[in-house]
């Protein structure tokens, strides 16, 4: 499966030359009929933002990311901090 997500700054914010993380996490809720179709085991979702949601819940699937260069830049800043690997 591919995923189409268009980033965004929600959760990260820069100052000055750095990026920082907010710390800030908004709830994701989904359809009681796509949790079950999806087979989703919890929720509700806490993430800085739809990306990291998106790249954890859907392991197995191609995440393409759309952006400007400050939304990439911040995203990438995000998941190297929140979900290194």
């Amino acid at each position: 499966m591919t995923i189409v997500t268009f980033a965004g700054l929600i959760g990260i914010e820069k100052e000055e030359e750095e990026w920082k993380v907010t710390g800030e996490k908004a709830e994701y809720l989904f359809s009681p009929s796509l949790v079950h179709a999806l087979s989703l085991e919890k929720e509700p979702y806490r993430y800085e933002n739809m990306l990291p949601l998106l790249l954890e819940t859907f392991p197995g699937s191609r995440v393409v990311t759309v952006g400007t260069p400050r939304s990439i830049e911040g995203q990438s800043v995000l998941l190297k901090t929140r979900y290194p690997r």
